[in-house]
C-alpha cells in the first residue's frame, strides 16, 4: 500500500508555507495561495490581504489564467 499526497494535501501544505511567510513578514508581504482549478475563485489562502484588497474567494489575476493557459514556463 503507497501513501498518495493529494492535490488538497498539497494545497493543505503551501497554506501553511503562506501563513509562516505573512506572520514573518507582517505587514508589508501579503501571501497568497491559489487553487488554479477554479480560476475566477482561486484563492484558497490569503495573509496580509489589506494590501492589495484581495480575499479568500477572489479569482486569479492576469499571471494566473497565464499559466492555465500554458503561456509561461514551468
Amino acid at each position: 500500500m503507497t501513501n498518495r499526497i493529494t492535490d488538497n494535501d498539497l494545497l493543505g501544505y503551501y497554506v501553511q508555507v503562506a501563513k509562516a511567510l505573512g506572520e514573518m513578514f507582517a505587514p508589508v508581504l501579503e501571501s497568497v495561495v491559489h487553487d488554479l482549478r477554479k480560476p475566477s475563485h482561486s484563492i484558497i489562502a490569503i495573509y496580509n490581504g489589506h494590501i492589495t484588497g484581495r480575499k479568500i474567494g477572489d479569482g486569479t489575476s492576469d499571471l494566473g489564467y497565464k499559466r492555465i493557459k500554458g503561456e509561461l514556463p514551468d
